[in-house]
């Protein structure tokens, strides 16, 4: 009976059993191909095999001419997006894996309200698992906006309520008039914002996006959108019939999940950046549950000379998934890897730069229900300065933090050791 409820096969066999009709155009000017890339990337060239795995296991194309913008707090975040409803014109589609019914959430749910008024045609989709953080449920307030709202894979039977950790979908996404987009770790939530209190804070990092990936990313949104209403959005007001060019960056859309489309594309690209690092690897995450592939490579890039910077939160949320981390991070020490812990509030940014030069942005996290149980989005970014920029931050982190050393982990008293391997034996429904 526990197999049946909480058994990972008949998890993943549930979501496959939901086929979504895929449609995809792209602008073939903006596509850039394998010579164009080397052309581009120059004496960082040894980084192509990423891009080369990801022609291989997705469908996305990687495209030239995008702008990024890093939104490190909740303030500019929900600054800037509340003002981009604010602005819109024709559509607004945002999904969240939480969307609370506090301060921040009743803001936004009044701007799309004011924004529908002005005929702006909207799709809110929030998972359904994410939606009771708060009661009421956000849904309500919109519902009472006569706003187009759904809920993402909302159990069919009461038996299924046991097992709503499984299948969620984790996308951070808002996308306006289907040319700016906005993605990142961060949730529509009050807990964003500085003036809560350090240990009710959670600090993250989200990101604006302009240029041909907005394209992917509205396609992921739409694709999430059949899967829940049966509706396609295709065409105006949705999409723009063509993408200028807004800056310099390479992008493409990661989306994973536990379907036939996305399934274990980030685990791959995870693999394939890991492998192609030659002189620095930087990890940012708040639940760091790696499998022992992700150890092995880890291991094996510090062993190769690549310096290994992994930062994680000495406060967090879920204190059983830092005690099962405890529980595995000691062979990283062992190889070379170095650890950092920092104070302050429980951070939630999910960020991977290679060399810096690419990197990773969007809503994963290292473990095994972001990369095995939930749908989850993630932008692969080829730029140097971007990187660099990315970089500088988390160097801003790590010089305040707290490094995790092996004469510490090995000084726990046995009754904290035992808690965090029985912690780690749990690792598959972490």
């Amino acid at each position: 009976m526990a197999y049946l409820l909480f058994g990972v096969n008949r998890i993943e066999r549930d979501a496959r059993s939901h086929p979504i009709e895929h449609w995809m155009t792209f602008q073939e000017s903006m596509h850039v191909e394998r010579q164009q890339l080397r052309d581009i990337l120059g004496d960082h060239n040894h980084i192509i095999p990423i891009a080369a795995v990801l022609d291989r296991i997705g469908r996305e194309d990687l495209l030239a001419g995008n702008h990024i913008e890093t939104l490190a707090s909740g303030e500019p975040a929900f600054s800037a997006m509340l003002q981009d409803i604010g602005k819109a014109q024709k559509s607004i589609t945002l999904a969240s894996y939480i969307f609370k019914n506090d301060a921040v959430g009743k803001a936004f749910a009044q701007a799309l309200a004011n924004a529908q008024d002005r005929g702006v045609q909207i799709r809110v989709l929030i998972d359904n698992a994410g939606e009771h953080y708060s009661f009421p449920p956000i849904s309500r307030v919109l519902k009472r906006y006569q706003i187009n709202v759904s809920r993402f894979n909302p159990p069919r039977l009461s038996i299924q309520r046991l097992i709503t950790m499984n299948l969620r979908n984790h996308r951070k996404l808002m996308i306006i008039d289907g040319s700016r987009a906005y993605t990142g770790g961060m949730n529509i939530q009050a807990a964003h914002l500085q003036t809560k209190a350090i240990d009710e804070q959670v600090r993250d990092t989200h990101f604006a996006l302009e240029g041909p990936i907005v394209r992917q990313l509205q396609t992921v949104f739409a694709h999430d959108w059949t899967f829940a209403t049966g509706e396609r959005l295709q065409g105006a007001p949705w999409f723009l019939e063509n993408y200028e060019a807004k800056g310099e960056i390479l992008a493409r859309a990661v989306p994973n999940g536990p379907d036939q489309q996305d399934m274990s594309k980030l685990h791959w690209t995870l693999l394939a950046a890991i492998n192609s690092a030659w002189r620095s690897l930087y990890i940012v995450t708040p639940y760091f549950l790696p499998a022992t592939s992700y150890i092995d490579a880890l291991n094996l890039a510090a062993l190769r000379g690549v310096a290994v910077n992994i930062v994680l939160p000495m406060r967090n949320n879920l204190p059983f998934m830092k005690w099962a981390a405890q529980a595995q991070i000691e062979p990283l020490l062992y190889g070379g890897c170095r650890i950092w812990q920092t104070d302050g509030p429980f951070d939630h940014s999910k960020l991977m730069i290679v060399d810096d030069t690419w990197s990773l942005i969007g809503s994963a996290n290292w473990d095994a229900r972001s990369i095995r149980l939930n749908f989850e989005l993630n932008v692969e970014c080829y730029q140097t300065a971007f990187a660099h920029e990315i970089v500088q931050r988390i160097e801003e982190r790590i010089a305040a933090a707290t490094p995790v050393s092996l004469p510490g982990l090995q000084q726990r008293s046995l009754p904290v050791k035992l808690r965090d391997r029985l912690a780690w034996l749990m690792l598959p429904l972490l």
